[in-house]
């Protein structure tokens, strides 16, 4: 295959990344920000971090979902003294 794409383009055609089949995203870009911004600047109620229950709750989304987008962004709010909320400090 990639032979048939060199002689119909040169090297520039190899360069590029030609589609692939695969199942498209079901949740936007925007919730999946929401996700990541709630994990680190939000505590939830009563609780000293969120769990991926949690916050699959809180956003609508599976817990499974929230495992994979925090460990894709390296976050692990269980961890209570490696992970703490946005330092700013509060105007009084």
């Amino acid at each position: 295959a990639w032979r048939r794409r060199f002689a119909a383009g040169g090297v520039a055609v190899l360069l590029r990344d030609a589609p692939r089949p695969g199942r498209p995203r079901r949740i936007d870009p925007a919730r999946l920000e929401a996700i990541l911004r709630a994990t680190r600047l939000t505590v939830p109620h009563a609780a000293s971090h969120w769990s991926v229950r949690g916050m699959a709750a809180a956003h609508g989304v599976s817990p499974a979902t929230v495992q994979r987008l925090w460990k894709a962004h390296g976050l692990k709010p269980h961890l209570v003294e490696a992970f703490e909320p946005d330092p700013t400090p509060v105007p009084l």
